[in-house]
């Protein structure tokens, strides 16, 4: 019976050959990351680059068209508040886009009830046009 300890008398040889086929192993999977990040550079995958727009952007465009520099930050700025009701300077940041999200802890859930009717609120608060059509 071959037990954990034998593993300390095995040969420099053997040794050897480990790390040979781990250096082959790493230097393959390079090699693939290396053709995989080619093929996409070549495919066009990851352009900066404006194309030219034979249609009109529709329903999936981001939002971000029309928006200042103060409302884009906003939508990356999530709250958080204390009790069931909405306060006014969470109402008034959700209005004016700089508020993107709001997370709901459990002082803020008395209810399944309680979250509906909130979540809905929150819901139809008035956004600047381009948000209206994402979900707060």
């Amino acid at each position: 019976m071959v037990g954990q300890g034998d593993r300390d008398h095995e040969s420099p040889a053997s040794d050897a050959l480990i790390r040979k086929r781990r250096h082959r192993a790493a230097f393959g999977a390079g090699l693939l990351a290396c053709l995989a990040l080619t093929a996409g550079l070549l495919s066009g995958a990851g352009s900066t680059a404006e194309k030219p727009r034979d249609k009109p952007r529709d329903a999936s465009a981001p939002p971000s068209r029309g928006l200042g520099p103060n409302t884009l930050a906003g939508q990356r700025t999530v709250v958080g508040f204390s009790g069931t009701s909405i306060p006014k300077v969470v109402r008034r940041g959700i209005g004016n886009g700089r508020i993107g999200g709001v997370i709901l802890f459990s002082d803020n859930i008395p209810s399944r009830a309680a979250v509906r009717a909130l979540t809905a609120k929150m819901q139809r608060l008035k956004r600047p046009k381009p948000l209206r059509r994402y979900p707060l």
